[in-house]
């Protein structure tokens, strides 16, 4: 049985992220690089430019005036906001390649956009400063799944079955078969990706955020995201989709369950926008 950690190196030529961004994280991590450095980086690649102004330009962010040009963006939103709009749409556009036959790739990125929307907005509600930040983590949560998908699908479909068969926990049963499960794998991956450590605790303990020891706060958001994104919640199963939410998040976000099925529905209102502005073309319908 291969570890996490040699379960990343055998999917290498599975995980890598286009050498734009990799570019882009040198000089977010170099102390000396500045604003226009980072805009040099994005401009001379016409499709992230592409990607980052359509982002920029959206009611995502509801700037007052049109930007249209990289150099405007980076002035206007700061380095680390258009590093996270950039590493959004590169993690999309690095899992493009992925068969049909294996996943419904479309219902895979609605579902993890729509918990990035989540967590963005409830990241506002607990005062947290970048919020776009946790639009990535809730993006990023599930992201260990796709590379088990490519590596093991045989393992996955049964795995999925019997969860859905038998009632049970996946991670934890993920754990009992694999001896990891996926949000270990995703935080290895992002690793090996090199992103910030708090997208990397963010993702390995977002099924158990009591856990983190760091970013618990931002853990809490998504592990409270990813839960009530997971059920239709009505007037008879309300209590019962809450009592899945680790107590410990309500606690750290000090948010009350009224306000958090209010930012639920407030996040179902604008995802299909979300999902067409990360994915031209798809309408970000829950019929997909």
């Amino acid at each position: 049985m291969l570890s996490v950690r040699e379960f990343i190196d055998d999917s290498v030529e599975f995980t890598s992220l286009p050498d734009v961004y990799i570019r882009l994280n040198a000089v977010l991590e170099d102390p000396g690089s500045t604003a226009t450095n980072m805009a040099d980086v994005i401009q001379y690649d016409p499709a992230l430019s592409a990607r980052v102004l359509r982002v920029v330009n959206s009611a995502f962010f509801g700037l007052p005036s049109r930007i249209e040009t990289i150099r405007s963006a980076v002035t206007m939103l700061g380095t680390l906001k258009i590093h996270d709009i950039a590493l959004a749409t590169s993690v999309i556009e690095a899992f493009k390649g992925i068969p049909e036959e294996l996943i419904d790739m479309q219902t895979f990125w609605r579902d993890s956009i729509h918990c990035g929307v989540t967590s963005r907005l409830l990241a506002n509600k607990c005062n947290i400063i970048d919020s776009e930040k946790l639009f990535v983590a809730g993006l990023l949560n599930d992201i260990g799944h796709l590379v088990m998908y490519q590596k093991i699908p045989e393992q996955c479909a049964y795995l999925l079955a019997k969860v859905k068969s038998e009632n049970l926990v996946l991670f934890k049963e993920e754990r009992s078969l694999l001896g990891f499960d996926y949000a270990e794998l995703g935080a290895n991956l992002l690793q090996h990706w090199n992103l910030p450590e708090s997208l990397q605790v963010i993702t390995q303990y977002h099924v158990e955020p009591w856990l983190a020891e760091t970013f618990s706060l931002e853990t809490a958001v998504v592990h409270m995201a990813r839960i009530i994104n997971s059920f239709e919640i009505t007037d008879d199963n309300v209590d019962e989709v809450f009592d899945r939410v680790a107590p410990s998040a309500f606690h750290l976000t000090g948010l009350s369950k009224a306000l958090v099925r209010e930012v639920r529905d407030e996040s179902e209102q604008i995802l299909a926008d979300a999902v067409g502005l990360f994915i031209p073309g798809c309408s970000g319908k829950s019929d997909l």
